[in-house]
């Protein structure tokens, strides 16, 4: 079914503060600023090529098919505190995921 998605909540305990901003880093790709802001370049992670909507700090709806790859990635980045569940996505959730 094309209205089936999935929440994703993940908690980053257990991990240092290094490996947390690494996985974020890695996850949520972040924006680099040079010469005192003038320049400004955007470097990727993987939610930029997986459309998702961001709910909150450790909180993503993402397409059922998207959920090894980011399933994967977490547990390579050893993020053992994952909850997935199905749920049921509006006309305005899908049109977002399909825009991304």
């Amino acid at each position: 079914m094309e209205n089936i998605g999935l929440i994703m909540i993940y908690k980053l305990e257990g991990l240092s503060q290094i490996d947390r901003d690494k996985l974020c880093r890695k996850l949520l790709g972040r924006t680099v600023k040079t010469h005192k802001g003038k320049y400004t370049h955007h470097v990727k992670g993987i939610l930029d090529n997986i459309p998702h909507i961001r709910v909150g700090n450790g909180i993503l709806i993402i397409n059922k098919t998207d959920e090894i790859k980011i399933s994967n990635f977490l547990e390579e980045n050893k993020v053992k505190n994952v909850f997935i569940r199905d749920i049921i996505l509006t006309k305005n959730d899908i049109n977002k995921l399909k825009n991304d």
